[in-house]
């Protein structure tokens, strides 16, 4: 369903891996942007018991995903270039640790 909401159209892929950092999915489709002909994937968590850290108090699971691009499809500003490199992901720089703190920077950047 997030697909067709950016109307994004094309091959799925499911990733479903228990990952501490949860960063499987967003390397997978980094990957897969430097080597196919992709020209966006829809890369995310959906987690129905996410960390407490993500989920304080009484809130619901959920979900969160980014639209990734080779290039900006979009007149709205981007929140900063991801980059595989080595094996460890990088946004505007800087290496991310963990899903977590990527979102916060994303966060922060969106202000």
């Amino acid at each position: 369903e997030a697909a067709l909401r950016f109307g994004l159209t094309g091959q799925t892929l499911v990733v479903n891996q228990d990952d501490e950092k949860g960063l499987s999915a967003i390397h997978y489709a980094l990957e897969e942007l430097a080597w196919s002909e992709q020209q966006a994937i829809l890369t995310g968590i959906c987690d129905l018991n996410p960390p407490q850290e993500l989920s304080p108090g009484n809130e619901y699971p959920g979900s969160l995903f980014f639209l990734l691009g080779r290039e900006p499809s979009s007149p709205l500003p981007s929140y900063g270039k991801l980059e595989l490199t080595g094996g460890e992901i990088f946004f505007s720089g800087a290496r991310v640790a963990d899903f977590r703190s990527l979102v916060a920077k994303c966060l922060v950047v969106g202000v």
